[in-house]
């Protein structure tokens, strides 16, 4: 009599040889697994096609997603295939006779148990990560980033708890990022940061070396040229940018109170590596400043009258200060052209200038 590791075994050598991808092997066979105990138990045929219907059916009802049915009624068809190219066929109730522990409703619903548990784990883990990164005040990049990180990491080893990993599979997941996904090195070191809170000692990890690039600079001529092409307020941000030594970031997220006309200089509070600096403002775009200076004063006054509700603010200072969203020093330098609304609450506030639509823009004036 065959056993049920013979059908498996059998099975495998037909996807092997008709060259089905060996990460789908494990999933084809567990769905065969649970067909020929549901044919056993519900008395079906198992070698007819007829069957396959009724049990896709079960699966659906026992809450299994479209993609896992339609994978299960590709793992059947592929079983039936193989049985038409082989003369003998296995005493299929025989084989479930000897293996009582195939029973598919208790398997489905302890790996429904079982990924409820995988993924409590899992949030669990990022949720400490979260919390961990807003303490320590870093940047809502960073944080975005690194648990970018912890759900690669989770995909990566699907069928592994947290508690169940060591250093050896983050190792084999760094070797798995630069050998098969070619990641740059600065990618490399931000995985392993991300991660190595959770993994712990990770000293014996090796880590890539990066190389020393010499920055692409632009010259005089490709900047004044480039400033020829850009419409306001565009060309306002890159002069700040090219005049300042400003990042992106931080010229798009100015505030009024970031400008001392009487002083000429700028503040920036808080950017990379939550430093502060103060920065003498070009004389030469000195009255561009100004002039959209009184376009932003404007458009305030004109929220104003319409009863808007303020800008947007940091959480922290909105509840110090209730009122600060609709002061004067508070408003955006560059700010959008239209209110948002929130969605909680309704209210109609003024957001910065997208830094999509920057990059986007940017790109396009410079074409035509």
């Amino acid at each position: 009599m065959k056993s049920f590791s013979d059908i498996e075994a059998k099975f495998s050598e037909f996807l092997k040889s008709n060259k089905i991808p060996e990460s789908y092997h494990y999933s084809y066979k567990k769905w065969l697994r649970y067909y020929l105990d549901f044919c056993f138990k519900y008395k079906h045929n198992s070698i007819d096609n007829i069957s396959i219907s009724p049990f896709i059916n079960k699966l659906k009802q026992k809450k299994q997603t479209e993609q896992q049915c339609n994978q299960a009624n590709k793992a059947i068809r592929l079983y039936l295939t193989m049985l038409k190219h082989n003369e003998t066929s296995f005493k299929i109730n025989d084989v479930l006779k000897s293996c009582p522990e195939l029973n598919i409703e208790k398997i489905l619903n302890h790996e429904i148990n079982s990924k409820k548990e995988y993924h409590k784990k899992w949030n669990a883990v990022k949720e400490t990560m979260k919390n961990e990164i807003k303490l320590r005040n870093y940047s809502p990049k960073t944080l975005k980033a690194y648990i970018h990180w912890a759900n690669n990491f989770e995909q990566f080893y699907k069928d592994k708890k947290p508690e169940d990993l060591d250093t050896l599979d983050f190792r084999k997941y760094l070797e798995y990022l630069a050998v098969e996904v070619k990641v740059s090195a600065s990618s490399q070191d931000q995985a392993f940061n991300a991660l190595k809170k959770k993994l712990g000692n990770l000293k014996s990890i090796p880590r890539t070396k990066k190389g020393k690039s010499i920055p692409t600079v632009l010259s005089f001529e490709e900047v004044e040229s480039l400033l020829k092409h850009l419409n306001y307020p565009f060309i306002l941000v890159v002069k700040l940018l090219y005049g300042c030594g400003l990042r992106l970031n931080e010229a798009i997220t100015l505030r009024i109170h970031n400008f001392n006309f009487d002083t000429g200089m700028l503040s920036i509070q808080f950017g990379k590596g939550k430093k502060s600096r103060t920065i003498p403002l070009p004389k030469t775009i000195l009255c561009e400043i100004k002039d959209h200076f009184e376009r932003v004063k404007n458009l305030y006054r004109q929220d104003l009258d319409n009863g808007f509700d303020g800008v947007f603010m940091p959480e922290g200072i909105e509840r110090k200060y209730p009122n600060a969203a609709k002061e004067l020093i508070w408003q955006w330098f560059f700010p959008a052209q239209n209110l948002t609304q929130v969605k909680d609450s309704g209210e109609m506030r003024r957001y910065l200038i997208y830094i999509k639509i920057f990059r986007r823009t940017i790109p396009l004036q410079c074409l035509f």
